[in-house]
């Protein structure tokens, strides 16, 4: 975790002038054995660090509410003019974009 937000932090925030830019990320942390179902939490990325927002456990990130959420958090909090919204996922081809592992998923019976 501190590896992708610190890449975020050297990369995306360089010295100059954007006093006024927002970077909000909400970051999955991998499967652990003391966290079988994924935990989540949302981080305030600035050029002197990254800070925590929120915790939000146990989450589905591959479900809409999730993203409706992580949206909503972010303007209600960080109101803006302009907005970006960049998914980042290794992929899984035929399982779709942003597929959670830690989440339940229906079974082939049940679509």
């Amino acid at each position: 975790m501190a590896n992708t937000l610190t890449s975020l932090q050297a990369y995306d925030l360089l010295p100059g002038p954007k006093n006024d830019l927002n970077v909000i990320v909400l970051y999955n942390y991998p499967y652990t054995v003391s966290n079988p179902y994924g935990h989540a939490s949302l981080f305030s990325i600035q050029a002197n660090g990254y800070y925590l927002l929120a915790d939000w456990g146990q989450t589905n990130m591959d479900s809409y509410v999730t993203l409706t959420n992580y949206i909503d958090y972010t303007k209600n909090h960080f109101p803006a003019n302009n907005y970006a919204l960049v998914l980042a996922d290794h992929g899984m081809g035929y399982a779709g974009f942003c597929y959670d592992y830690h989440a339940p998923h229906p079974t082939m019976t049940t679509l």
